[in-house]
Order: structure tokens, then sequence, then C-alpha cells
């Protein structure tokens, strides 16, 4: 099963709304990995992940009944959603798309490869010109250690955010492709009356 949604579960903007978040987070508990494969989210216009941890012992207040959800156990993985980019570009990103390689039986995700529009282009277009940005298993694994049919699940995604506080360039790799290769000096012609910003 998967889970699709505009609102990522947790997104807070300014104000979240912490019960029904909890509530969502029970719901992974309870259903991962066996019953839900992957989720799938929108709304933040960027190319993100979210890693879905287990809480850890004692974080379940018996007496209130209420758990601590600031107790997360990050030693136990339970699943990964991805947040895929958009076709709306807005501050700082390009437009984008993904297209994902599914196990047909398990409905894991197996790989993806991700799309953008260079905005800073648009000026001459009459429709935007699609550019391949990156292939996750090329940029994630380059070394190829992960099975080349294992699935991209929350195991994966976890070793990927291990190497990361080893190796920043990792962190700025994702940085930059959270926003669809991005590059913040946008050119348009002279005859352009009003420049347009981001």
């Amino acid at each position: 099963m998967w889970i699709i949604g505009h609102v990522l579960s947790g997104y807070d903007g300014s104000n979240p709304l912490p019960n029904p978040t909890a509530l969502f987070y029970s719901i992974v508990r309870r259903f991962s990995p066996a019953t839900i494969a992957a989720m799938f989210w929108g709304h933040t216009h960027e190319d993100q992940l979210i890693l879905y941890y287990d809480y850890l012992p004692g974080s379940l207040n018996t007496t209130t009944g209420l758990r601590n959800t600031t107790m997360v156990d990050y030693s136990s993985p339970l699943n990964a959603a991805f947040v895929g980019p958009s076709l709306v570009p807005i501050t700082n990103n390009n437009a984008g798309w993904r297209i994902y390689q599914i196990d047909a039986k398990t409905f894991s995700v197996l790989n993806h490869q991700t799309y953008f529009a260079n905005i800073s282009n648009s000026h001459v277009w009459s429709q935007p010109v699609w550019e391949f940005e990156y292939d996750a298993r090329a940029i994630y694994d380059p070394l190829q250690k992960w099975g080349a049919n294992d699935p991209l699940n929350v195991t994966f995604w976890d070793s990927v955010t291990e190497q990361m506080l080893n190796d920043p360039s990792l962190v700025s790799t994702y940085n930059f492709l959270e926003t669809k290769v991005f590059h913040p000096v946008v050119h348009f012609p002279s005859r352009r009356s009003v420049p347009f910003a981001f």
C-alpha cells in the first residue's frame, strides 16, 4: 500500500498540528514496512525525503496515555516518504518532475530519476525544456554497494544519512538537488521592462 497526499504530515509552515501528526506517526509505526510500502507527498515544491523512525522505549506516558514524540530511536528506521518536485516553480526553485521505477509485487520504489526545467531560460521557450537532473542510485549509491534489485527503502536512505554525517559534500549535493539545480543568477533579454524576481 502507498500513502499519497499533498501536504506532508508534520509539515508546520508556521503552526504545526501536533495531535494529527502524532496520530499519523502512530499509523506509520504500526503498519511499516509490511503494509505501507512507501509514501509520496508534495506541497513544498522541493525535492525532499522524509524518514520515519520508531520511538524510544519509555516514550509513552502510561498515566496520560500521551507519547513524548521527541524521544526518537534513530537506530530503528520505519519508512521513507518521497516529497516530489513541483512543476510549478517557487522562490529559488526550478520546475521539476520525477519518474519512479516500482517493484510490481511489493510496490517498493526501486529507483527514480528527476528532470527539471531551467526557468532562467523561460524567456526563449514556447514550452518548457526538460533536462535530466539526476538518478537516485547514481547519486546516492555511486559505488553500487546496495543490491541492484533491492528497493530504495528506509534502510537505504538511513544509510545515506549516516554517510552524510561524515561527508558534508553529500549534504551539499542533497541541498542543491532539493531546488532542482536552481542557479540564483537570472538573465533576461533587455527588452523586458519588468525584471522577474525569484
